[in-house]
């Protein structure tokens, strides 16, 4: 499951397929994309989506969020490394949690079909 950890040193993404170690040193910007949802802008025109905050409905939780990031990237200190690290993540668990979601949609698509031809 998507989520994301906020150190004193560094951000720590994890997103269903890949896990990312950033130095708050490498951000550029942190924004609230309107299509990917909330973005974290580094280096060399890179971009990490943050998938744990998508583009749902969010009555300004995203920008809320948006600033609580960029007070710890202002609150982090100013020497440290760069060098953004990233990761593979298995994404069993959220297979594992397709699978329920996967028979209710089947399930209900069956009863539909029935019930249109009864």
């Amino acid at each position: 499951m998507p989520f994301v950890e906020v150190g004193p040193e560094n951000l720590r993404v994890h997103n269903v397929f890949e896990t990312y170690d950033i130095p708050w040193r490498a951000v550029r910007g942190i924004r609230d994309d309107p299509r990917p949802g909330v973005v974290v802008d580094l280096d060399d025109r890179w971009t990490v989506r943050l998938q744990a905050f998508t583009r749902w409905p969010s009555s300004g939780r995203h920008q809320k969020l948006v600033d609580r990031l960029e007070e710890a990237r202002r609150a982090a200190p100013a020497e440290g490394g760069t060098s953004v690290t990233e990761g593979r993540t298995s994404g069993i668990a959220e297979f594992l949690l397709a699978i329920p979601l996967a028979g209710a949609v089947v399930g209900l698509v069956v009863q539909g079909v029935r019930g249109l031809l009864s």
